[in-house]
Formats: structure tokens, sequence, C-alpha cells
């Protein structure tokens, strides 16, 4: 899900799965949620859009020292389908797409999960959108731009973790299915045939955005540790609650209680990966992940999160 908690996999193979894609009804998604299917510039024009972008953008290039590169490789027609990762604190999440609207004109249709917009229902006039598969699909063969974030919560927690010694590492195994990788997106993609393309994105500096005191004294005392060791040894439906404790916590906390920090960010597209014949939902998720991983590797330089480094770069960009 684009910013929150993704559904369970499915419990069916790929091909079942991709079949069922392919008859998708466009007027039941529709009449389910009938703003995802404006025209951009319905959606753009809003009043509440506009106050949003204005805001969220300017508090970036305050803030952030804001910035975005291969903006170009995006199509500027027809469809693409957007995929990063998870920062703690889902700042970046509220910037991303107000950034490629600014600069294209087109509207990023975030895919949320549904615990999330049914908490925020205004999300719909920012283009946020519960985020299924049977709307993926049929938004995409509208000739839409969408946004998913494989990892969910569960990256979100891989990366608050451990003081952030994990904060660039993608982490898209699924705590409600086993363990298993998510595969949802890449269900997506290969339902809309070879050449369609799946494009990384990753912000530069994204997890330094936030500081969080209580995350970070948390886990300087190892309670983090602690709190996963006894929740596993727990049975089933204790593990389950002390699991929704957790989520639940971490996502207030990280909304609530975390400061920002001035360092410059950078918004990264990263070139398309394009769906092949013959191309299984494991196979092209696989080279997605790796695809993202490895422009994240190299953009940050280091899977660590390291204010005094994102700092410094700030304060050689202001020449001191």
């Amino acid at each position: 899900a684009f910013g929150g908690r993704s559904a369970a996999p499915a419990q069916c193979d790929g091909k079942e799965q991709t079949h069922e894609l392919s008859n998708v009804d466009k007027a039941v998604v529709a009449k389910t949620e009938p703003l995802a299917f404006l025209e951009d510039e319905q959606i753009s024009e809003g009043y509440f859009y506009r106050f949003l972008k204005s805001i969220f953008l300017g508090y970036a290039r305050v803030m952030h020292d804001f910035s975005t590169n291969g903006m170009e490789k995006l199509p500027k027609v027809g469809p693409a389908l957007l995929v990063g990762p998870h920062t703690f604190h889902s700042t970046d999440i509220l910037i991303g797409p107000f950034a490629a609207q600014q600069q294209t004109g087109r509207v990023v249709r975030g895919l949320v999960h549904k615990g999330v917009m049914l908490a925020n229902p205004w999300l719909r006039y920012m283009g946020l959108f519960p985020g299924t598969r049977q709307s993926a699909v049929t938004l995409l063969r509208e000739g839409n731009w969408c946004a998913c974030i494989p990892g969910g919560v569960e990256e979100v927690l891989h990366h608050a973790t451990s003081n952030g010694r994990h904060a660039y590492e993608l982490c898209w195994n699924s705590h409600n299915g086993n363990g298993k990788p998510r595969k949802g997106f890449a269900e997506v993609a290969v339902s809309m045939g070879p050449g369609f393309k799946v494009y990384p994105w990753f912000f530069e500096n994204g997890e330094e955005m936030k500081y969080n005191p209580i995350m970070e004294f948390w886990c300087t005392l190892g309670l983090d540790r602690a709190y996963g060791i006894v929740s596993r040894c727990l049975p089933r439906p204790l593990e389950w609650l002390a699991w929704q404790v957790a989520i639940t916590l971490s996502f207030l906390c990280s909304i609530w209680a975390s400061l920002p920090v001035p360092v410059p960010v950078t918004m990264h597209i990263g070139d398309g990966v394009e769906v092949r014949e013959g191309d299984t939902a494991e196979l092209f998720r696989d080279r997605v992940k790796q695809s993202l991983q490895a422009m994240a590797d190299e953009k940050q330089g280091r899977r660590n999160r390291d204010y005094m480094s994102a700092i410094g770069q700030r304060l050689r960009r202001l020449g001191w």
C-alpha cells in the first residue's frame, strides 16, 4: 500500500490472479471510487489539492532544499506505475506526488491501505485512493499514473528499529502472509502485458527528514529487539495483538512525535523496468526490487540512517 499497510497476499497462484485482473469491470470499480476517475486537471485544479500542494512543496523547498532528478523518464502520455520504499515518517509520500504533478501536469494516484483511507477520507481530494489490485489495473488501463509502496508497515518498522541501521534496505515481506514477499504490484504490472513499465522512485536523505527522539531512545535501550523476541514467542492470537499494538504506537509516534530536520532531499526517478514476455509476478517483482535497491544504494551511498552526514550535505550547499 502507498503509505500504509498492504493487504495479505492473495491465496491463488500468479496465473489465476493475472486472469482475474484481466477481467476487472471498470463500472464496478468506478462506482466505488468515482473521484479516482476524474481527469487529471479536475483533480489538480481542486481548491484542496492546490492548497495542499502549495503547503507541502513550500515546506519541502524551505526545509529540505528539495529537488528532483529523472522526472523526464516518466511517459508524457499513457500509464505508469511508480514503486518506492517507505520511510518511517511518511512525509515524503505527501511531497512526491505533488512534485510530479507540478513538473509534468500528471496526477499521481497513490494506492493507499483501506484502513488509512477509512480514517482519512479527505485524502481522495489529493489523489489518494484505496489500493486494491482491481482499482490499480482499472486506473492504469485508463492511462493514469499510479504509485504504491510494497513494503507497507513492515518496512516502516524495519527502517525505524535498530536506530535506523537498515533505514535504506527494502523489506517487502508480509507479516500477514507469514513472511512471504509481496507481489501485488507485480501481478498488476504483468496483467498489463509485455512492454508495460514500472518506475522505481527514491528520496535521497528521505529517512533523515525527521528525527523521533522517542523511537531513538526506545531502540537505544534495545527495547525494539526485546519486544520483537517476546511477541514472536506468544500464542498466535496474542502475537497478533502485540503486532497491532506495535503498528498503532509506531504510526502515532512517527506522525506526532517526529521533529523536522533541515537535510537536503532529492527525489530520484529510475529507469523503467519493463514487463517481458513470459514474466511471472515473482520474477518481475524481484527485478523491480533489485533495480530499486540498486538505485537507493547508488544515490544514498549507505543503508543506515545518518543525520550528521545529511546535515553536513546541507551545510556544504550553503557554503559553510
